[in-house]
């Protein structure tokens, strides 16, 4: 995923490559970690927010 990397996942462009919007994909994960503001939705991209890097690994697995 995208996350990994500083400018995250274009949400518009994930549906459009996989047909799905991501929050159908993983509403759980994504309404915890967006609540606990680890993930952060700017401009269209989905964020793991800097000061959460070094847990990326704990936060992917679960999109897996």
């Amino acid at each position: 995923l995208g996350l990994r990397l500083k400018e995250g996942i274009h949400l518009p462009k994930f549906k459009e490559e996989f047909g799905v919007d991501i929050s159908e994909l993983y509403p759980n994960v994504l309404e915890r970690y967006l609540k606990a503001k680890v993930l952060i939705i700017e401009n269209d991209f989905l964020l793991l927010k800097p000061e959460y890097w070094f847990v990326a690994n704990m936060v992917l697995q679960e999109f897996v």
